[in-house]
């Protein structure tokens, strides 16, 4: 009756822009990531948000976002990187939207991908996860509401993910 539409797409494009895009990924302003108990990556969601840093990446997925209906722009990018015993706990994007996950640095030997979980209880009254079988290169779109989570970096190979907003 109900499922939670999501996009799976491997960015074939990835190969050749790798190295100039991940050497474009800094964190600019420091300062302004807040201490708290629910995060411990390094990431640039909270600099000012300047689309020009992320032109070549958003050049190379726009063809695979464009097949999402009713999304007009992006509104927002930024990286994460999970060095060894990093997370993000579970939280979700908003009510409204998409949102994305693009796998930039990821070996799916030694790392675990984003855990989503079903914004409604199964027949049992369980909520279940969902793990996609991701490898370096994917992109994962889904419903900016849906809550979701970085689990713990077990290894000592830093895990890198782009994420972006879509409305």
């Amino acid at each position: 009756m109900f499922e939670v539409p999501h996009y799976h797409y491997q960015i074939k494009e990835w190969t050749n822009l790798k190295r100039k895009i991940m050497s474009s990924l800094k964190v600019r302003e420091p300062e302004k990531v807040p201490n708290t108990n629910d995060c411990s990556i390094t990431t640039s969601y909270w600099d000012t948000f300047d689309f020009t840093e992320y032109e070549d990446f958003l050049t190379m997925v726009q063809p695979y976002v464009s097949n999402v209906p009713n999304v007009s722009q992006v509104t927002r990018v930024w990286f994460q990187t999970s060095r060894q015993n990093d997370f993000h706990s579970a939280h979700n994007h908003g009510s409204i939207g998409w949102s994305a996950v693009f796998y930039a640095d990821f070996n799916p030997d030694v790392h675990v991908p984003t855990k989503f979980y079903c914004p409604f209880s199964n027949v049992t009254g369980n909520v279940d996860v969902f793990c996609p079988n991701v490898e370096e290169g994917d992109l994962i779109i889904f419903p900016a509401s849906v809550l979701h989570e970085a689990p713990i970096n077990t290894s000592k190979i830093p895990r890198t993910i782009i994420s972006f907003n879509l409305f």
